[in-house]
């Protein structure tokens, strides 16, 4: 019952979207390009295709999304490519900017494609970090990560200041030749401001325990205590209250949350005064970029304060691998104690 409930909901969303896709491409052809109709049409579009992606994940198996996401990827590359060669070699692209083939891949692009991709940096940032756990720098120093995450959120920073420098000064003026690069090269520098601030604050948030402590290079002397022992049982057990900790669920569920508002600040950088406009919210743009990204990073600590249960919904496999990993080193430390 509840999986022919499910279908009927994403069949409806699914609906609905392209209902609003149509009316929007019919607003299009009757009224002028700063028409209200047509600004609230396209703002209700970006909406429903948001919905969508909610009910891609959440209605339907998230392996249909993964299948959906690889395809997407295939076919939107090569458009995206051909975009920005255009722009590099002053092509008139303003046939293409007006056509309806467009505005459908920039929906399947910023609404579908583009905030799948926090899954997949999750995915990798879990799995390079489980790799590597243990690792020690001059076999003795442990880097917390809340400090990697702390490094990753102060180098967004820079490229946030350098983002603002191009802005401000209008480096347009001064370098009106190289105008399309420049355009190329801040939309380039806001992609990786925004993964940046968003790793940084899902790392920061997935330590939080320690990073309120000021928890962020340790000296590990773990096997020095265990050597020891006397000191043998306050080892252990110091150890297995960090893993505990580490692993520990919050009582609320916040990733499905989390996803929710980071698609919001993917369409309100992406989309701008598209998705909020001007005539409803009086919102700049620079205003409505900023906007996005403080809620990016809000979306990041959402996701990792509740990165175990993501993991388990989308990456059961690593799930289980991490946790077995993880319950057989506190076995291992248990053995040990009890000898």
């Amino acid at each position: 019952m509840g999986k022919k409930l499910n279908s009927w909901i994403f069949f409806t969303i699914t609906i609905i979207a392209f209902i609003n896709l149509s009316i929007y491409l019919f607003c299009k052809e009757v009224f002028g390009l700063f028409a209200f109709e047509l600004i609230v049409s396209r703002m209700i579009t970006i909406i429903s295709f948001n919905f969508l992606f909610y009910a891609l994940i959440f209605l339907r198996d998230h392996h249909l999304y993964k299948i959906i996401f690889k395809a997407l990827l295939i076919l939107e590359a090569p458009v995206w490519l051909t975009v920005i060669l255009l722009q590099l070699f002053k092509f008139d692209s303003y046939r293409l900017y007006k056509s309806n083939f467009w505005d459908l891949n920039v929906l399947l692009s910023f609404s579908i494609l583009a905030p799948g991709f926090i899954i997949y940096l999750i995915h990798y940032i879990i799995n390079f970090t489980s790799k590597h756990e243990g690792r020690r720098i001059y076999g003795k120093f442990r880097l917390h990560e809340g400090f990697v995450g702390i490094i990753l959120i102060i180098i967004a920073l820079s490229l946030f200041i350098l983002y603002s420098f191009i802005i401000r000064y209008s480096i347009f003026v001064y370098f009106a030749f190289f105008q399309n690069i420049i355009t190329d090269f801040r939309a380039l520098n806001l992609l990786f401001l925004f993964l940046f601030l968003i790793s940084g604050s899902f790392l920061v948030f997935r330590d939080w325990h320690d990073v309120i402590k000021f928890k962020l290079i340790e000296v590990d002397n773990t096997v020095d205590v265990i050597s020891n022992q006397n000191d043998c049982s306050n080892g252990l057990n110091q150890m297995n209250g960090k893993i505990f900790q580490f692993f520990k669920t919050p009582k609320l569920v916040y990733y499905p949350l989390g996803l929710i508002v980071h698609n919001f600040a993917v369409s309100a950088i992406a989309y701008g005064m598209s998705f909020l406009p001007w005539k409803i919210f009086h919102l700049e743009y620079d205003s409505i970029v900023m906007l996005g990204l403080l809620f990016g990073f809000i979306a990041g600590g959402m996701i990792g304060k509740d990165w175990l249960r993501f993991c388990k919904k989308f990456y059961p496999d690593l799930y289980q691998k991490i946790v077995s990993k993880n319950m057989s080193k506190s076995l291992k430390y248990a053995r040990i104690k009890a000898k």
